[in-house]
């Protein structure tokens, strides 16, 4: 990666190349970078300051050979072309070995403690909340905003953030409107079987406020 050209000035754009998600590479460097400032292992710094002051007793870091106790299977459409029911994926391979030690399993209450720790300011200071919720660099392509952390679109109930991301069998929304206090994850375990741009997410916090 040092070796490669940069396409912009760092702190001016931010690049989606895994599409509304992270890309492996991403998290790799977060991982280097709270390593480094810390001194700590990515799984304890994120035990220590995120997952043991939030109560969220259901979430881990996932290994390739992590055995998580009450995991959602995972299911896919691929191939399938008959209208006939899911198949289950080979669960050995979730997480795939490109994702060792990156990928966080949890569930929506955890998620939903994790927000209101978050929103409450028990996480991080006010300046790095803002910087989460308020529209900071343009995307790549002229295609929305990016606040810290995910996307960030301009609705008519207001800034709307987004970050959807998928793996082997399944798939993930999370997504926030600031300005009614809604927050709605949607977990699926269906890798292939997606409305994309977050459309289950924003169904579900229109509804929510009606």
């Amino acid at each position: 990666l040092a070796g490669r050209e940069l396409r912009y000035d760092p702190g001016t754009r931010f690049n989606t190349t895994g599409g509304d998600s992270p890309t492996p590479t991403d998290y790799l460097m977060v991982r280097y970078v709270i390593e480094q400032a810390s001194s700590q292992s990515y799984e304890g710094y994120l035990d220590e300051h995120i997952f043991r002051p939030t109560g969220m007793t259901n979430t881990v870091i996932a290994k390739a050979d992590t055995a998580v106790e009450n995991r959602a299977l995972g299911y896919t459409v691929e191939g399938r072309t008959d209208g006939r029911a899911p198949t289950q994926i080979d669960q050995e391979q979730v997480p795939q070995s490109s994702d060792n030690g990156l990928i966080v399993w949890s569930t929506g209450e955890d998620l939903f403690r994790w927000y209101r720790a978050l929103i409450n300011g028990e996480l991080i200071g006010p300046e790095l909340l803002e910087r989460m919720f308020t529209p900071m660099l343009m995307l790549s392509g002229d295609s929305g905003h990016v606040g810290y952390g995910w996307k960030i679109r301009q609705t008519t109930l207001g800034y709307t953030t987004l970050h959807v991301a998928n793996l082997t069998g399944y798939n993930i929304e999370v997504r926030t409107i600031p300005d009614e206090d809604i927050f709605v994850v949607v977990l699926t375990s269906i890798e292939d079987f997606y409305p994309p741009h977050g459309q289950i997410s924003w169904k579900l916090a229109t509804i929510a406020l009606r």
